[in-house]
């Protein structure tokens, strides 16, 4: 048994109340009443056999989207947990390309289906506990972009606008140049656990990765979501713009320097480990 010691000593002619008393007590209980720990077992004497599964540890996640697309077109504000879904055909070919603008599926699965929620993970924990959340994907900016019709259109290669803007009558364009960023956080119960701060188009395609930690309650209904959010970011003032309000136009021609963007092969885990 591990070494212990009282929490509050008292003398003679001490004026005390119980909770002295119960404080003292509870130090030694404690060890025998779900605190049991290396001091208290012999070294392999609790093999994996004798243990039900689960009984330490779970582990939930959402394979079930890690072959969809999930397209954001700019037409709302804010963090958001939906978007429109396409099936990923590329995620097992041999180019390993996996832009859902490659194929027709993305014209016809966004141009009036319904938009689906981004990966989430929804249980009711049976003990107080840690909960860590991990997700990862790989964003692509498109050469497609959200038309006045409210249908998406393919931008041709010859105009196709790197997502930064500066107008020309600015003196210092760098200080008032704004730059089409995506933002992505993992929320527990609303709460933020994770963000990747403003993340900038400078590739066509990168990939992200986001890990927290946070304490759970026991049979209260837990909910682990992604969401993400598009701005643009200016360098120079260090702020940000709501990409759905402000469309800048190319001078090349009709199309502008706002392109939709898209996560691919998703894949968000959750590790809850029981008190």
């Amino acid at each position: 048994m591990a070494w212990k010691y009282k929490q509050e000593y008292v003398r003679d002619g001490d004026v005390v109340e119980p909770s002295d008393y119960r404080i003292n007590i509870n130090e030694f209980t404690s060890e025998v009443n779900g605190f049991l720990d290396a001091d208290n077992v012999e070294r392999e004497a609790i093999s994996s056999s004798l243990c039900k599964r689960e009984t330490f540890t779970a582990v939930f996640s959402n394979d079930t989207h890690s072959r969809e697309s999930f397209v954001f077109r700019h037409d709302q504000s804010g963090w958001q947990k939906e978007a429109f879904a396409t099936f990923n055909k590329d995620i097992s070919g041999s180019s390993y390309y996996s832009d859902p603008a490659a194929t027709e599926a993305y014209l016809e699965s966004t141009r009036s289906a319904p938009k689906t929620r981004l990966p989430a993970i929804t249980f009711t924990p049976d003990q107080d506990g840690l909960l860590i959340c991990e997700a990862s994907g790989f964003v692509d900016w498109m050469n497609y972009q959200l038309g006045s019709d409210g249908k998406p259109k393919k931008i041709p290669l010859t105009e196709y606008q790197y997502g930064w803007f500066a107008k020309n009558s600015k003196k210092f364009k760098m200080v008032n140049s704004l730059v089409l960023s995506s933002m992505w956080r993992l929320t527990v119960n609303g709460q933020s656990v994770a963000e990747t701060g403003v993340i900038g188009n400078d590739y066509r395609s990168h990939p992200i990765y986001l890990c927290g930690a946070t304490p759970i309650i026991k049979n209260q209904e837990t909910v682990v979501q992604l969401e993400a959010q598009f701005v643009w970011y200016s360098p120079g003032k260090d702020a940000v713009v709501q990409a759905s309000s402000f469309e800048p136009k190319s001078a090349v021609g009709v199309y502008n320097y706002r392109h939709d963007c898209s996560l691919n092969c998703p894949m968000l885990l959750a590790t809850y480990r029981k008190r």
